[in-house]
């Protein structure tokens, strides 16, 4: 024997869910990310105070003097000399710098970023981190198809029915008290195509120091006006002329950027091809308001 209740064309126009409370864990283990586009990543970076540790100067100098010996007739002697080159390689002290003028900052444009092939490790969400998940949740407009429920669920002893059929049942509204939920799960994966957020202000943060770890600057010396000079006379002509070209490197263990307040932006974030898997263990739901159920047919059926 069985016995079922089958519920045709349910409809409710709207139910409330008061409270939903995570009593223990809600766990999504390994979120994959088949790729994260940033678009029009930018940030700003307001530091209180500039120090630089480590500070190595290293010049290389190579000095060329050209000259010309030139005794007005049918000789003329010239050369050039290419000297060894000078080196200098000092080590100073710490650097601190002065503060930075109201108002200075650095603007950061860094552009399009995209991280392919990303897994994130997700720990699991505890009731004691957040009890509420949330409060005053509103369906609108629901509809059902056809509902069975359950098959060798109820028994009906000891009265003599053996169909019964409600149609048109409406009730204006009902209250379903506290509901305890063991645990909702997902059987498999779930997949995401696409996930994308756009225009997303990052919300400044607290004035902390930053650390920018191997800093190297090279300067060429490059470009200058030679040194010309020169001696005329009736006899004799004489020019010469000195050029220097080489590097300056400036090169420093860490930039510490101290008291620095960051903000950021980014024009859209994308996250596509996720998926992830879904395991809510103790939920509990109460109350629930329903207004306005409406259904075109219940039948209770007790089949041999």
């Amino acid at each position: 024997m069985s016995d079922l209740i089958k519920i045709s064309g349910a409809r409710i126009r709207k139910a409330v869910v008061h409270k939903l409370e995570l009593l223990d864990r809600i766990s999504l283990g390994t979120i994959n990310v088949g790729a994260v586009e940033a678009k029009q990543a930018a940030l700003v970076l307001k530091p209180g105070g500039l120090a630089l540790h480590g500070v190595r100067v290293q010049a290389r100098l190579q000095p060329q003097v050209k000259w010309q010996f030139n005794p007005k007739g049918p000789l003329n002697f010239h050369d050039t000399y290419t000297l060894d080159p000078a080196t200098l390689d000092v080590t100073l002290p710490d650097l601190v710098l002065p503060p930075p003028p109201q108002g200075f900052q650095l603007n950061l444009a860094i552009g399009d970023v995209t991280i392919p092939n990303l897994a994130v490790s997700v720990d699991p969400i505890l009731a004691a981190q957040t009890p509420a998940i949330v409060a005053d949740l509103i369906i609108e407009q629901l509809a059902t198809g056809s509902v069975v429920l359950p098959t060798g669920g109820f028994q009906m002893s000891g009265i003599g029915l053996t169909e019964m059929t409600l149609r048109n049942l409406a009730i204006a509204g009902l209250t379903l008290g506290e509901t305890t939920v063991g645990r909702v799960r997902s059987a498999g994966r779930i997949p995401i195509p696409r996930l994308a957020l756009a225009g997303i202000q990052l919300p400044g943060t607290a004035a902390s120091d930053v650390d920018i770890q191997g800093i190297q600057i090279t300067i060429p010396l490059s470009g200058f006006t030679p040194a010309k000079g020169g001696m005329r006379s009736d006899p004799l002509d004489v020019d010469f002329e000195v050029a220097l070209s080489g590097s300056i490197t400036l090169t420093a263990s860490s930039l510490r950027l101290s008291s620095v307040q960051l903000t950021g932006s980014l024009k859209s974030l994308e996250l596509r091809g996720l998926d992830l898997g879904f395991d809510a263990q103790g939920l509990r739901i109460a109350p629930v308001d329903i207004e306005d159920v409406k259904t075109d047919e219940v039948r209770l059926a007790h089949a041999p």
